[in-house]
């Protein structure tokens, strides 16, 4: 298994830094909501990168990455970064397959998606997705909200049950995407 240190210090910086850049670009996807949905889901950005640093402690690489991500998380420099995201995640995982193989690479891209996955979850941003507020008055408001929120999931299918809006659901797409053509890169036919 590669360790961090089998990468310059610069290379290192990117791949502590873009699980996170990508937590936040995710978020600022269709935000719609402000403040509220961005503390829950920056909130969800750190147990997410928590809970897979634990479930990946077998996996030195993602482990040790994640890890040190608790050092960049708060640092106001990396959410500049956030409009690149998808091109560092492209480089960072381009990287590691040209430093530690394919099989590093998968598991980098994966764990990168599943935090995306995870900060699209954290709110609801679309309109009549669950928009149920605890002010509301008598069965015929709760009702009216239930009808909404049923509505959506009808008229956007599985974008709703899983608590994603459709952009977000599209950036995660081309997110998935770019990060199989960098894991696939088109041979040079010589």
């Amino acid at each position: 298994m590669t360790t961090l240190s089998a990468f310059t210090p610069e290379d290192q910086d990117i791949l502590v830094a873009t699980p996170f850049l990508v937590g936040i670009w995710i978020s600022t996807i269709d935000d719609d909501e402000g403040e509220g949905d961005d503390r829950a889901e920056r909130a969800r950005l750190k147990s997410a990168i928590a809970m897979l640093a634990r479930r990946h402690a077998d996996d030195v690489l993602i482990a040790e990455t994640l890890g040190h991500l608790h050092e960049v998380i708060d640092h106001r420099e990396f959410v500049q970064g956030i409009d690149q995201a998808m091109d560092h995640a492209v480089a960072a995982v381009r990287t590691i397959q040209a430093i530690a193989g394919p099989a590093e690479a998968r598991a980098y891209a994966g764990t990168l998606l599943e935090v995306a996955s995870a900060v699209a979850r954290a709110a609801s941003e679309s309109a009549g997705y669950d928009n149920h507020s605890e002010g509301d008055e008598g069965l015929l408001s709760r009702i009216t909200a239930q009808a909404g929120a049923l509505w959506s999931r009808v008229i956007d299918g599985a974008n709703s049950e899983r608590n994603i809006s459709p952009a977000e659901d599209s950036a995660l797409t081309d997110l998935s995407n770019a990060l199989k053509r960098a894991l696939n890169p088109p041979r040079q036919v010589g």
